[in-house]
């Protein structure tokens, strides 16, 4: 054998396909999972400072299995930041702002690595997270129905699972249906018959939430995503036709019928039009809010200073610890500047991620995902919690970086693909700009 020859085991690995090493795959998956479930705050987690020292662990790893280069951080969120830190010399709770904004700073910075990941690890990440939470949910009801199941006089053994409460549950569990529906729509074979079952699981732990909100937004998000796959289906000259006269049919029902079609939601949901006394919280919080309704009370400076001790006082029981109502909080914390800078964020995010969607089904799960998060943020808090800035920073960054806002490249090791040729398909994840595989 001649010393220039090349042995038979290296002529073997020349020959093979460039690409990622296999446990990259998984590992990425897992960590989104993780990550995901840990903004959702489980109950053995959000223990105040501990809680914020795990958001920042996991951020580092985060710069670890996202490797470099980064897209580029959405310039509606760096100015969301800069207005929150801000707020800490008008807070009205200082030490109470300071913990916050660390917990903010690394929730934002660990959705924004995330991302990097790419559109297929974060939909299998969140899609697997919310599976797991719906079988742990439903595996600890069965053996400790003491901690997984509500106690209290109102909706007596509901399932709250490995949550303090009921409607967090359902919340994680709606965006678990929002990114699964985005998953069947985009898979084939196997994968869609195991979807199908983990979509079962999903939707009995949203019957034992018992809450009929929840399981009335997932339902209707189905209306939505076949919408959005008609929409798709039809012809540039369609769409300009189809999107105005869609728009002008739901004024009409609005205007029309709007006040019956909310008297049929209340029947439905069995709800009282207080919304359970979420109604007076809002008097409450718009009455403190037009105190200073430009620049809030500050990032973190309500709930556990005295305006939030006296928002509880005036309602008279301890309930009232959030507003109830996602924008309602943001304006009592940020004030009109930084609502407004939040719902620029959002607002950018959902258009680029519909685009996305009709252009190709793979990214429907990222309007699905901001939908369900709407909706929700209107009877809970949850776009200044961990939950909600995680998904719209990572969709944000996401979504600007596939349209060609970024100068970087954002890697995704698999993506789906659409048509009847290899729908899933291996790309080296350095190889190429992910805007420049849209189609």
């Amino acid at each position: 054998m001649s010393l220039l020859s090349t042995p038979k085991w290296r002529r073997n690995a020349l020959h093979r396909v460039t690409g990622p090493p296999r446990w990259r795959a998984p590992v990425e998956t897992a960590f989104v999972s993780i990550a995901f479930v840990a903004a959702t705050q489980p109950v053995f987690l959000s223990v105040g400072s501990v809680y914020t020292a795990i958001l920042v662990f996991l951020a580092v790893c985060a710069g670890f299995v996202a490797q470099p280069p980064w897209s580029r951080f959405p310039i509606g969120i760096i100015l969301f930041l800069g207005w929150a830190v801000l707020s800490l010399a008008w807070s009205a709770d200082r030490r109470g702002s300071v913990y916050a904004l660390a917990g903010l700073l690394a929730v934002v910075l660990l959705a924004y690595l995330t991302a990097q990941l790419g559109s297929r690890r974060i939909l299998e990440g969140i899609w697997y997270g919310a599976v797991a939470v719906a079988f742990l949910s439903l595996i600890l009801a069965y053996l400790a129905p003491h901690i997984a199941l509500t106690s209290n006089y109102y909706q007596h053994g509901a399932l709250q699972g490995i949550y303090p409460q009921r409607n967090l549950l359902g919340t994680v569990l709606g965006i678990g249906v929002a990114a699964g529906i985005g998953y069947l729509v985009a898979s084939s074979g196997r994968r869609r018959v195991m979807s199908l079952v983990f979509m079962a699981v999903l939707f009995v732990a949203l019957f034992r939430t018992e809450s009929a909100t929840s399981l009335a937004v997932s339902t209707g998000l189905f209306l939505v995503a076949g919408a959005l796959l008609l929409i798709r289906r039809m012809t540039p000259l369609a769409r300009l036709a189809f999107l105005p006269l869609a728009a002008a049919l739901f004024v009409s029902v609005i205007a029309l019928w709007g006040q019956r079609l909310v008297s049929v939601f209340f029947e439905a949901v069995q709800r009282d039009e207080s919304l359970t006394g979420r109604s007076d919280i809002w008097a409450l919080v718009l009455d403190v809010f037009a105190a200073q309704p430009v620049t809030g009370y500050g990032w973190g400076g309500v709930w556990g200073g005295p305006v939030g001790a006296a928002i509880q006082s005036r309602f008279g029981y301890d309930a009232a610890n959030s507003a109830h109502n996602g924008y309602l909080e943001l304006l009592l914390l940020v004030g009109w500047v930084g609502f407004a800078l939040y719902m620029l964020v959002l607002l950018a995010a959902s258009f680029r991620s519909t685009r996305l969607a009709i252009a190709d089904s793979a990214y429907m799960w990222m309007p699905l995902v901001l939908i369900m998060l709407m909706v929700f943020n209107l009877s809970q808090a949850r776009f200044g919690r961990p939950v909600g800035l995680f998904l719209v920073v990572v969709i944000a960054t996401v979504a600007l970086a596939i349209t060609g806002g970024s100068s970087g490249s954002l890697p995704e090791s698999r993506r789906f693909e659409t048509g009847r040729q290899n729908r899933l398909r291996r790309v080296d994840p350095r190889s190429e700009p992910l805007a420049s595989r849209l189609p």
